[in-house]
């Protein structure tokens, strides 16, 4: 795994341990896919990266200029290669921040906080992409304007959830990305 643009552009990330194989890190294509698209809309943005399992898509969205990442798993050994990861590269602590909970959990928490950009890419196989999409879009944590995208192994139900509507979806490979904007409604 490596970083693949902006400021730590072809920066190695640290392998994962063996315990941690099952894991399923964000491809360099479908990133590289991703970013393309949001373009310099990641500049100064406040990122959130839930299910972050190795933290790839939050570290490349610091590469590029966000000016704060969230990254929220619940998984501890998650947590503990995301920090090595920062580490690693040398990314300042006042740039990240780093959650043990579930994603759920976490969105319910929020009271208060709006992000420009949202990332989620829960398990492959489970009802909770919908579930936290619809979350999402129920509570009010995508700023006026803001995206959500969501990486998934099927093509999802294109419909508006709550204030987010669908832009766009696209097949990378045997992944699904969609595209959710909040319009301000």
């Amino acid at each position: 795994m490596r970083v693949i643009g902006g400021k730590y552009k072809r920066r190695e990330l640290v392998k994962l341990p063996r315990q941690m194989r099952n894991l399923r890190p964000t491809y360099d294509r479908v990133r590289e896919d991703i970013f393309n698209i949001l373009s310099t809309g990641v500049a100064g943005a406040r990122f959130l990266d839930l299910y972050a399992g190795t933290g790839c898509v939050g570290i490349e969205a610091v590469s590029r200029g966000a000016r704060v990442v969230t990254f929220v798993d619940s998984l501890p050994m998650s947590v503990r290669i995301i920090r090595q990861n920062c580490e690693r590269l040398g990314i300042q602590e006042s740039a990240v921040r780093m959650l043990q909970m579930d994603a759920r959990g976490f969105i319910r928490s929020l009271k208060s906080g709006k992000f420009d950009i949202i990332f989620i890419d829960p398990p492959y196989g489970s009802d909770l992409f919908d579930e936290t999409v619809d979350l999402i879009g129920e509570g009010g944590i995508v700023a006026s304007g803001g995206i959500v995208v969501g990486q998934s192994d099927r093509e999802v139900q294109v419909t508006n959830r709550g204030q987010i509507v669908c832009m766009r979806q696209l097949k990378c490979g045997k992944t699904w990305i969609s595209f959710w904007e909040n319009s301000g409604q």
